[in-house]
């Protein structure tokens, strides 16, 4: 009897990674490790956000109990007694003085270039009140006087000017100057703090408020405001004195 030979199949053999098998303990490894990365990365900035809306707050009410001093110096002292002659530096190294505008109607700020956001939003918003009021604004002199003598000087505000564009005199001069001056105005940062703070090397100390100051044609003071970010508000309140 003959045996006939069986054919056999042969089954495939299962293909084995152990490369991959033995990488996966590595890849969960860096999985974990990008994820606590990214968690403190995310839990630093989550802090810092809260320390800048902390800090905000602070300046926030700091800026208010200066404001309702400076209001209830203004109401003490009465209108007839706040401002001050002065002479003073423009953006272009020329003097200054307030018999220049004899005359003529002056808006005065104080603010400095080391409050650069403060600063320039002010000034934005005074050029669009002003473009708001039209031809008539021409009647009034604005007057931008820095309360950092010592950084800011003539230069620099004059290349700021050319940043935010209008018809501005910024004015500069010495410590002692731009201090009476300020004073006589009741900046809310001199009632504040007379004295450099350590906190606020450059000028007096930070805040968010911006007051206008309103001078009528014989160099008497009229009206204050803090300035809104609504310039339509502010050209109402120069044209009742137009």
């Amino acid at each position: 009897m003959t045996r006939t030979p069986h054919s056999y199949i042969a089954a495939p053999m299962p293909q084995l990674h152990p490369l991959t098998t033995r990488n996966t303990p590595r890849k969960h490894a860096r999985a974990g490790i990008r994820a606590l990365i990214i968690t403190g990365a995310f839990l630093i900035v989550a802090a810092g956000a809260g320390a800048l809306i902390i800090t905000n707050e602070i300046n926030r009410k700091s800026d208010l109990v200066n404001l309702a001093r400076s209001e209830k110096s203004f109401a003490e002292i009465g209108p007839g007694k706040i401002g001050a002659p002065f002479k003073l530096i423009d953006q272009n190294g020329k003097a200054r003085a307030s018999s220049d505008y004899a005359g003529t109607k002056m808006l005065m700020i104080f603010s400095p270039l080391s409050q650069r956001t403060q600063t320039f939003s002010a000034l934005q918003v005074l050029n669009e009140a002003r473009r708001v009021i039209g031809p008539a604004a021409r009647s009034i002199a604005f007057l931008w006087i820095t309360t950092d003598p010592v950084h800011d000087t003539p230069e620099r505000m004059s290349a700021a000017l050319a940043q935010i564009g209008g018809e501005w005199t910024a004015l500069t001069g010495t410590t002692k100057q731009i201090d009476d001056l300020a004073s006589a105005y009741l900046v809310p940062a001199v009632i504040a703090s007379r004295a450099v703070t350590k906190s606020n090397a450059k000028g007096w100390p930070p805040g968010d408020a911006v007051i206008a100051y309103l001078i009528d044609e014989n160099g008497a003071f009229m009206s204050h405001r803090t300035l809104p970010t609504d310039p339509t508000a502010v050209a109402n309140w120069l044209q009742q004195a137009l």
